[in-house]
């Protein structure tokens, strides 16, 4: 018996080992490299902790109560530097670039594979995850320069005037059905700023009614006969999956796709699973959508009112030009479902951030109401104070805190500023320029959108603090650092935010609308805090794993003195 059990043992052992030493050969090459580019960027001002050598610094800026942006603003303030390193995964450093000339240049550089893969895993092959040198990237962004213009944008206002009216609607038909002695009600506002969102993003991008606000209409009044749209509840279903998820989760989940990328879109994950599936929905119902529009003449189609984004790309990419083809719809539908999760958050997200701001500073929310309250909706939205108001909270409420990109080879970013203690010259490849950053290749970069719109020498010394009317006189060092949309919440370069003049428009028309019309005042004992899930989301402090809340008290303006 024993004898046998050699034989069957010895073939185990065998192959046990054999892994073993791969394994080892695996993480001695990964650590080798890790050094090598650690010490490549030795002289660039460090943050130093007390961090875990396998998190390094990601678990402490994921858990931070005030949102993950704020140790890296932290770290810059403290080390007077806006390139710095700190410590990230498996003692590897992370470039963290909060420089706009610097940020403007690294952003060409292509995603992380880790960011790539789950990019995809959401979005498909569409422009937000091709590089911007690839000919897929200019194709697209060329295809989608006419339905994003200024002209087209401003065609849309109609249909936002439209559905901020019914977001409107909703909310007072709610208010009245409250007994006044009830009045202010207080809402969670979240759910009807997710469904104005959606509803316009159908109607102006995709053209089609959603009816999102008409089913939370229904809801509140208890009527179950009216059922969800299927592209909001698929979308809805692959934003719940990260509503609850703890920061925690999400470094770890990201900590195994560092180790072993196809893991961080593998379908072992529940997570994943989820993702993909509604992917799926999504798509399926975006190509049906093209379908439809491809089945009608151009005439038919002008003639019906079909003015939305989709049927604008059509026009310009041309179905004449081979659209009809499996792979360019499969490229259309993939810009579905980035304008859908890019422009619906980015929408969503600011109104909470927004209407949060308006409670916390009650004279300014009463001074902004009386500067509108005589104008037509489009003059209001058009209201310079409405424009920076809405661009303060865009500042300091960036959708996106950061970009994540890879050095594809060796590179030199350019500084607006000499980087403190820069000595790049002691290989001989850049010497004695201060001004001039060497990245090693296969460095990872984290360009820091957040950070940046806290800059103490672009937004001036109250740079942290609420406060629309910077924006009537911003120091000189804003003009110099050429931020897209006077902030780097968009983007930078090739990969500025398309979607940034339909954003703009439509959170200019939704918060004249809802300023117009109501006041918003804090609930007492309930303190909101940051959570990033797949975008900056305010929760509430103790029900984070209920995902985004909002909890307001809402007054009719007319009530208010």
């Amino acid at each position: 018996m024993a004898f046998k059990f050699e034989l069957t043992a010895a073939p185990l052992l065998t192959a046990s080992l054999s892994f073993s030493a791969v394994l080892l050969l695996y993480f001695g090459f990964l650590w080798l490299a890790i050094l090598r580019r650690n010490r490549a960027l030795r002289h660039c001002p460090q943050a130093r902790g007390r961090f875990p050598p396998l998190l390094g610094a990601e678990a402490a800026i994921h858990t931070h109560p005030d949102g993950p942006h704020i140790l890296e603003i932290i770290w810059m303030r403290r080390l007077q530097a806006n390139v710095l390193t700190y410590p990230s995964l498996l003692g590897s450093h992370m470039l963290f670039i909060a420089d706009p000339l610097a940020a403007a240049a690294a952003s060409a550089l292509p995603m992380t594979e880790l960011e790539s893969r789950i990019a995809r895993m959401f979005l498909g092959d569409g422009i937000v995850t091709s590089t911007p040198a690839s000919a897929t990237h200019r194709y697209m962004r060329k295809a989608l320069a006419a339905p994003f213009s200024s002209a087209a944008i401003a065609s849309l206002s109609p249909i936002f005037v439209r559905h901020a009216q019914a977001t409107v609607d909703a909310i007072q038909e709610r208010l009245k059905s409250a007994r006044s002695s009830l009045l202010p009600l207080l809402i969670d506002i979240v759910p009807m700023l997710n469904a104005a969102a959606f509803d316009i993003l159908a109607d102006a991008g995709l053209g089609y009614e959603s009816g999102c606000v008409e089913s939370l209409r229904a809801q509140w009044n208890d009527d179950t006969s009216k059922c969800k749209d299927a592209l909001a509840a698929a979308f809805d279903s692959t934003n719940a999956v990260f509503a609850g998820q703890h920061p925690i989760a999400h470094v770890l989940l990201t900590l195994l796709g560092y180790l072993i990328p196809p893991l961080s879109s593998s379908s072992i994950f529940a997570r994943n699973r989820a993702i993909k599936t509604n992917r799926k929905r999504m798509e399926k119902l975006g190509l049906k959508m093209i379908e439809d529009r491809q089945s009608s003449s151009d005439e038919e189609l002008v003639a019906s009112g079909h003015i939305d984004i989709v049927s604008r790309l059509l026009f310009a990419a041309g179905r004449r030009l081979g659209i009809a083809a499996k792979s360019d719809k499969e490229v259309l539908v993939a810009q579905i479902n980035a304008f859908l999760f890019a422009g619906h958050e980015t929408t969503a997200s600011t109104l909470s951030w927004l209407i949060l701001s308006l409670t916390r500073h009650q004279a300014f929310q009463i001074r902004l109401a009386r500067n509108i309250e005589h104008l037509h909706l489009d003059q209001a939205a058009s209201d310079p104070l409405i424009e920076a108001t809405v661009k303060e909270v865009l500042r300091l409420y960036p959708a996106s805190r950061v970009l994540r990109r890879v050095a594809d080879s060796e590179v030199i970013l350019p500084l607006s500023e000499p980087l403190r203690g820069n000595q790049n010259g002691e290989d001989g490849k850049n010497p004695g320029d201060p001004r001039k950053l060497v990245v090693p290749k296969e460095q990872n970069i984290v360009i820091g959108l957040a950070a940046m719109n806290r800059i103490k020498s672009i937004w001036g010394e109250d740079a942290d603090e609420f406060n629309p009317y910077r924006f009537f006189a911003l120091p000189d060092a804003h003009e110099l650092a050429r931020l897209p949309y006077d902030l780097a919440s968009f983007g930078f370069g090739p990969k500025t935010c398309l979607g940034a003049r339909f954003a703009l428009m439509e959170l200019k028309i939704l918060t004249a609308a809802l300023v117009q019309n109501f006041h918003f005042s804090p609930v007492p004992h309930v303190k909101i805090v940051c959570r990033q899930g797949l975008f900056f989301r305010p929760v509430v402090q103790g029900e984070e794993h209920m995902g985004p809340q909002l909890p307001v008290l809402i007054t009719p303006r007319e009530h208010v003195a």
